[in-house]
């Protein structure tokens, strides 16, 4: 049996969230994508995304993502 991940277990969504996730699994399967762009706002409200292949993203969503961006002078 499959270990649940770190959202599931720690219980960070609500019911709406995961069934949400679960139609965002399946399009991707669907669909075969062979890659997924994130985007998020970091702390400063600076755009940041990263390309995801489909194994990596799926384990996003059960698990989160960690991102490590420096901020590198002009």
């Amino acid at each position: 049996m499959k270990r649940p991940g770190f959202i599931e277990r720690h219980h960070l969504w609500t019911e709406i969230q995961k069934e949400a996730s679960s139609k965002i699994k399946a399009v991707v399967k669907e669909r075969d994508l062979l890659l997924i762009r994130t985007a998020w706002a970091d702390q400063h409200g600076i755009v940041r995304s990263k390309s995801l292949l489909p194994q990596a993203f799926l384990s996003a969503l059960e698990n989160g993502m960690l991102s490590q961006h420096r901020d590198i002078p002009v």
